[in-house]
């Protein structure tokens, strides 16, 4: 996401994906803009499980990579809207977001966010503290265990093996 407060903790999307990948025996794939190259690294050096990190520098090759995903699962970004629009099942983690007026809509699409007093909140600053709360707390209340549950639920069981997400 291009606003920092708008990405779910690294650490978390690795967790989500170590668990993905020894669970399932799914293949991540962390995907990004020339700008989110240190963002994919910081997840990829914390996951245990091998993952494929590229970076795209067109919208038109991440629609083409996004189009062979499984499943995305995404903070608050534009590729997350192309996922939407390709019809792909994608999981949409919201923050500080407007989730009625920026959220993505469709069967395939689910929606995880905690929708806190304070949000949505305004854009480009951090007023976290001065409604007292901790800096991005809205989206670390997002727990690894809530978007495997929804990642599951998308995808079919009996068929996992060798899907990309």
């Amino acid at each position: 996401a291009g606003w920092g407060y708008r990405r779910w903790p690294p650490e978390k999307f690795a967790s989500l994906g170590d668990r993905l990948s020894k669970s399932l025996g799914v293949r991540i794939v962390l995907i990004g803009g020339i700008g989110d190259r240190e963002a994919c690294q910081q997840v990829s050096s914390r996951m245990s499980f091998p993952s494929i990190m590229l970076i795209q520098e067109s919208v038109r090759e991440s629609t083409a990579l996004i189009n062979r995903l499984d499943l995305f699962v995404s903070n608050d970004t534009g590729p997350m809207h192309i996922a939407v629009a390709l019809g792909r099942p994608t999981i949409a983690l919201f923050g500080p977001g407007n989730t009625v007026k920026y959220g993505p809509r469709g069967a395939n699409v689910v929606i995880i966010t905690k929708n806190l007093p304070c949000s949505p909140c305004p854009q480009w600053f951090d007023p976290c503290h001065q409604v007292g709360r901790d800096s991005q707390e809205c989206m670390k209340r997002i727990e690894v265990e809530e978007v495997y549950q929804a990642a599951i639920a998308f995808l079919d069981l009996a068929s996992v093996r060798q899907k990309w997400i």
